[in-house]
């Protein structure tokens, strides 16, 4: 019983300090949550761009000046962000969103279209500057994302593989190591399905009246890996060139709500909360006892 005791007394010691310690951080440490939406511009940027995509692999025909040259896509992503403010000058914003990533790869010489779609779950982990007062606020902000390639789909024109038609083939792109795709499915060897960046921008926030806030953040990311390496489907004559990464600069705007710890201890102080804890420990002591002497 004596050792329980102890126990006890000693987690409130443990509280009580923790109590001390949160109640020294700054009043203006709070957090912030919210949605976000966005829009990117996304490049593609090629270890050998004389090969933007493979047809006859073998053949001299894979030269970039026969195809048209892969222009930057534009899409969406949409998903849910949190800030840090540890003063008024600095705060750590993490994100957690969708990507979507697409792509065209046309030749007018091969009749040849090429459309894929890649799905992407993102995290960003940001160190922000902060500046400005009330009710503007404006920041710069760098740090790594890390994200994780999903799925990917795509859909070629059949004139391309000799079928005489120009209707399109839907193929899933996959990834595993099996040595014989399946028919309609490209297979990716050693896919990098998780890939880095370096993202690097600012932003402005803005108060209004509930006490929460609206971002609008411009962000450059760029992409350090690429897709995977090059393998053969059996799409026989075609398969996409995965030696590339992907340079995004995007535009968000999102919607924060404060929260802030320290509110919820206002108006009880560090020793009441600590003195509440110790008595009810020994009521509860008390009573063990009565129990065993009746």
């Amino acid at each position: 019983m004596l050792l329980k005791t102890g126990r006890k007394l000693v987690l409130m010691r443990i509280l009580f300090v923790a109590l001390l310690i949160l109640g020294t951080v700054p009043a203006s440490a709070q957090f912030w949550f919210g949605p976000k939406v966005g829009f990117q511009r996304t490049g593609f940027k090629y270890q050998n761009d004389e090969h933007v995509f493979l047809v006859n692999s073998t053949s001299e025909l894979t030269q970039r000046d026969i195809y048209d040259k892969v222009k930057p896509n534009y899409n969406f992503n949409a998903g849910a962000m949190m800030t840090y403010t540890a003063s008024i000058k600095y705060a750590v914003h993490v994100e957690l969103f969708y990507e979507r990533v697409a792509k065209s790869v046309r030749s007018a010489q091969f009749e040849l279209d090429n459309r894929f779609t890649y799905n992407y779950l993102s995290l960003p982990l940001l160190l922000r500057v902060q500046y400005g007062k009330e009710p503007r606020h404006y920041y710069i902000n760098a740090g790594p994302k890390i994200s994780w390639w999903m799925s990917g789909k795509a859909r070629i024109n059949e004139s391309v593989l000799g079928n005489g038609d120009n209707e399109f083939i839907n193929y899933d792109i996959r990834y595993n190591f099996r040595s014989q795709p399946a028919e309609n499915e490209v297979v990716i060897d050693n896919p990098n399905r998780i890939q880095y960046a370096l993202n690097i921008g600012g932003g402005a926030l803005f108060d209004i009246a509930t006490g929460a806030r609206v971002q609008v953040d411009l962000r450059y990311s760029w992409g350090h890996s690429n897709l995977g390496f090059n393998r053969d489907s059996e799409l026989e004559q075609f398969y996409e060139n995965v030696e590339v990464s992907n340079q995004m600069i995007s535009i968000s705007v999102g919607y924060l709500i404060p929260y802030n710890p320290i509110d919820a201890l206002k108006g009880k102080s560090t020793m009441d909360i600590t003195q509440r804890s110790l008595n009810k420990a020994k009521s509860k002591q008390k009573r063990n006892k009565n129990r065993k002497g009746g």
